[in-house]
């Protein structure tokens, strides 16, 4: 595990704080379109020190799915 310290940050926070995080992100006009945003969401993972997403959604399944629903709450 390369990230180990950005896996406790993202387990210990709570989904509604995380998503009003990346909300802000997003709502800054830092998203012209979809593309964008998941270029967004990506770099907001790696902000708290994800280096691979798919090594960590291999590894760690449920932290993954919280994650998902993150992005997926923050756009909704």
């Amino acid at each position: 595990m390369c990230d180990f310290w950005a896996r406790v940050k993202i387990r210990k926070m709570s989904e509604d704080e995380l998503v009003t995080r990346l909300q802000d992100l997003l709502d800054n006009g830092h998203h012209a379109n979809a593309e964008n945003s998941g270029e967004i969401m990506r770099e907001f993972w790696e902000s708290f020190g994800v280096k691979d997403l798919g090594r960590l959604c291999n590894e760690e399944p449920e932290l993954c799915s919280k994650m998902k629903r993150v992005e997926t709450l923050a756009i909704s």
